[in-house]
């Protein structure tokens, strides 16, 4: 993490006095899930099954707990070395992918229309989608899916976005 924050300039001044931590923000990581963890410990805000439905999170792959902690381990276990970049931000975690790290079309939407319906709720502010779909899926798909997505998408930052082709 630390040979990333180097090569993406990320010690600037407002990072070195701890001006800018993510903290008042929420960002939604879909993804596979997120495991128990000390880095995340009191900022996990909200939780959403797309795949299993069960109540509590868990990740049954590792993609998701790794994402998030990118994004916002607090470095506890390595003393800091190992903080993510906005190591303040709130999560809501929404699994969407399977063990296997693969979703289907429709489980990515339930979980961004999920996020739509309760983005208020959360205050999420970010959106992080680490996912993608195949030609086949994306031709199976509703054309009229897209148009729930974009009329959130100015409301919340979407980061991640993986389409190919």
């Amino acid at each position: 993490m630390d040979r990333v924050k180097k090569m993406v300039h990320y010690w600037c001044d407002d990072i070195k006095k701890k001006k800018l931590t993510g903290k008042g923000v929420t960002v939604a990581v879909l993804d596979t899930g997120l495991s128990v963890h000390p880095d995340f410990k009191g900022r996990v805000a909200g939780w959403r099954d797309c795949i299993y439905r069960k109540q509590y999170y868990y990740d049954d792959n590792g993609h998701g707990t790794h994402v998030a902690g990118i994004l916002a381990g607090s470095g506890w276990m390595s003393e800091g070395t190992l903080a993510g970049i906005a190591p303040g931000c709130r999560l809501v975690i929404v699994k969407v992918l399977d063990q296997k790290g693969e979703a289907n079309v429709e489980s990515i939407l339930a979980g961004l229309r999920w996020v739509e319906n309760n983005y208020r709720k959360y205050s999420i502010r970010i959106v992080n989608l680490s996912a993608g779909a195949g030609v086949q899926e994306r031709k199976n798909a509703d054309s009229g899916s897209g148009a729930s997505v974009e009329s959130w998408t100015g409301r919340c930052g979407v980061i991640g976005q993986q389409w190919p082709g």
